[in-house]
């Protein structure tokens, strides 16, 4: 009884250090840049202040996009102003897709974007920076959801 057990035992740890070494493998090979990053400058102010979108879609076994517009010190702290979901592979998607944004006055932003899937972060004041928005359209908001 004790050599089956034993037999058994190793065999265990044998399918054990298989599975690690299967899953590290395929994390490795499908999984390890599974990101794609992108960060485009869309203005610069009079003070050194710059407004970033910065765009993040990763795969593994679905897809997450992470997209959003922020204020960078001169430093380099990055606070974010705009989050959204995208119109990409929406039919009804009309003008520009991605953001641009224009400074008004050292303390006074304008954001625009032709369609958002959904807006998930819409700030209107940042470090003493006054935003605006125009947003052709929230296709979340038109939805009707029931309130």
């Amino acid at each position: 009884m004790k050599r089956l057990w034993r037999i058994t035992l190793i065999a265990a740890a044998i399918l054990a250090v298989t599975a690690i070494a299967l899953l590290a493998t395929l994390w490795f090979w499908f999984w390890r840049n599974a990101c794609a990053r992108e960060e485009i400058l869309l203005a610069t102010g009079t003070d050194g202040r710059t407004v970033v979108y910065k765009f993040e879609a990763c795969t593994t076994l679905g897809t997450d996009v992470d997209t959003r517009v922020d204020l960078v010190s001169p430093s380099g702290n990055h606070k974010t102003i705009f989050r959204f979901s995208t119109a990409y592979g929406y039919a009804v998607a009309i003008g520009p897709l991605e953001p641009s944004a224009t400074w008004i006055s050292p303390h006074s932003l304008k954001i625009s974007i032709g369609t958002v899937a959904a807006i998930l972060e819409q700030r209107f004041e940042i470090e003493g920076v006054h935003v605006t928005y125009d947003i052709g359209t929230d296709l979340h908001e038109e939805r009707n959801w029931p309130k």
